[in-house]
């Protein structure tokens, strides 16, 4: 089956579920599927205090992938290492990249592709399956890196009906997959900002294409939308307010 670079939430609620920040922090990894791999070093420029971005995000890859810990040296054939080389879907070869002092930050950007696959599924098992997958990535990142600090957000809504599948048209379709990554934060104990609104989208509404270079992906403007979110930027740990969204 195509593999889609991700499920994007409509949702009206507005959800944090934060630990204690620390100011200033001075690497940040971004971890998962195209919206982080297409996120490339752009959090550097709207994060003030942040001098490393590493980006180990791999399109089309889903939580599944992830949860497995691929290394291409046992699983040659995955779909990760067949499309990614020795990248691969191994959290610690990620973790591993980022510099073992300091203040640091992992965003983690996953289940958008596993939730998409499924055509928007609602079954409580599959959605239940999900959240364990988002939960083990959670866990090995922490396991690896104990002062790491964890940040997921879910997925702005889509700029329009994703035409690739069935069962994901509308805007509020993909509210589900929001919530199973929100419950993947609580369950761990790590930061969730709810970031569905960023680019004007709404439970009845998809965001506004001008942020997006399809219905699923956002563009650099969708980038700065989403990093210069109030309460992501809080959570980051960026040391001072960015610019006002409106600019992006």
């Amino acid at each position: 089956m195509f593999r889609i670079c991700f499920g994007l939430i409509s949702t009206w609620l507005s959800w944090a579920s934060q630990k204690p920040l620390v100011e200033g922090s001075k690497e940040a990894l971004l971890l998962g599927d195209s919206w982080a791999a297409y996120a490339g070093t752009s959090l550097k420029d709207h994060c003030a205090g942040l001098a490393l971005v590493v980006n180990r995000g791999l399109a089309g890859t889903t939580a599944a992938d992830w949860a497995s810990n691929l290394d291409c040296a046992s699983a040659p054939q995955s779909f990760c290492c067949q499309h990614a080389g020795e990248a691969s879907c191994s959290v610690s070869q990620a973790v591993g990249l980022l510099p073992s002092e300091g203040s640091r930050v992992a965003w983690v950007s996953l289940g958008g592709n596993d939730y998409i696959l499924s055509h928007c599924s609602t079954d409580n098992a599959s959605l239940d399956k999900l959240q364990q997958d988002i939960e083990k990535v959670i866990r090995d990142v922490q396991w690896l890196a104990p002062k790491l600090r964890v940040v997921v957000t879910g997925y702005a809504a889509p700029s329009g009906p994703l035409y690739w599948t069935t069962g994901c048209d509308s805007p509020e379709a993909l509210h589900p997959l929001n919530e199973v990554v929100r419950r993947a934060a609580v369950a761990q104990n790590v930061t969730f900002v709810n970031v569905s609104r960023i680019a004007g989208g709404s439970s009845t509404v998809h965001s506004q294409p001008e942020f997006y270079k399809d219905p699923i992906h956002l563009n650099s403007r969708g980038y700065c939308k989403l990093w210069t979110d109030p309460v992501l930027q809080e959570a980051l740990g960026c040391s001072a307010p960015a610019l006002r969204r409106a600019s992006c």
